[in-house]
């Protein structure tokens, strides 16, 4: 041990101001590169957390309005039930509400695309595979308000609790996407 550190001695005491020189500003770069690759690594990750932020606003702005238009749905069935609604709009009403709760689903197939085991022929590619669990609730739910008081279908009553019960599905599998804890943590830590 004693050996080498002699021997570094001597090749530091032969050492020019050109050669010190040379020296510290390997040091200076190599710690410039270290300091630079950790910036760039905390730059990435904000890249890929903007790009997070963005898809989960959307995502939650769809889902916002999923669950407005299952709330709609909610109150029109009871309504229903309570008598409220004239016959003469019931068809109309339900049809509205229908095809608004479908446009959401399509509209949610770019959030939770089908899971695709193979290709089906014939069948759009939207449409392949399996859906989502998230698109299972709001389909369920446009099933309730499309079977409500028809024959063999639901109840008004019924529908109420199933279309609870499915925004209830809807928003689990939505919070378990975007995650709110994963966020708030995320912001926290980027805040420092």
């Amino acid at each position: 041990m004693q050996d080498i550190l002699a021997i570094v001695q001597r090749a530091f005491a032969t050492l020019g101001f050109a050669e010190w020189l040379a020296v510290g500003s390997a040091f200076a770069a190599c710690f410039s590169f270290l300091l630079n690759r950790g910036t760039v690594k905390r730059q990435e990750r904000l890249a890929l957390e903007s790009l997070r932020a963005a898809r989960d606003t959307d995502l939650i702005a769809w889902a916002s309005e999923v669950i407005e238009r299952l709330a709609d749905a909610q109150m029109m069935c009871r309504d229903m039930d309570d008598g409220l609604i004239p016959e003469s709009e019931l068809l109309t009403r339900r049809s509205e509400s229908r095809t608004r709760i479908s446009a959401l689903l399509d509209r949610g197939r770019v959030f939770f695309p089908n899971v695709v085991d193979q290709q089906e022929k014939g069948k759009a590619a939207a449409f392949q595979g399996k859906r989502q669990k998230a698109l299972n609730a709001i389909y369920a739910a446009y099933r309730s308000v499309s079977d409500v008081t028809r024959p063999g279908g639901p109840t008004p009553r019924e529908a109420v609790l199933a279309i609870v019960e499915h925004r209830r599905d809807f928003v689990s599998e939505v919070f378990l996407h975007v995650d709110p804890r994963r966020r708030r943590d995320i912001i926290s830590q980027l805040d420092t």
